[in-house]
């Protein structure tokens, strides 16, 4: 990614990962989300799908507390049950 992106500021990660956070998603995405400062748009790397979003802040690295906040700005694109999870 380093190599594609010519940078080093970026985060990557699946919309899976909000499976972890115990608010009832249950779903595995066949894509990848690489947030960045720059080039956003959808690439495919071999068998992959990557998601280029520009973000203006981000972490360095995956935190339950992020993973809150972005399943919640996300919730209208994911596969799941909405209702359920913001109960």
């Amino acid at each position: 990614m380093k190599g594609f992106l010519r940078d080093k500021e970026f985060l990557v990660f699946s919309p899976s990962s909000y499976n972890s956070v115990g608010l009832g998603t249950t779903q595995l995405y066949n894509k990848t989300l690489v947030y960045k400062h720059k080039r956003h748009g959808v690439f495919r790397m071999g068998n992959r799908q990557f998601d280029f979003r520009v973000k203006p802040r981000f972490p360095k690295k995956l935190s339950r507390e992020f993973l809150y906040v972005d399943l919640l700005n996300n919730l209208e694109e994911l596969a799941e049950d909405r209702d359920v999870i913001l109960q």
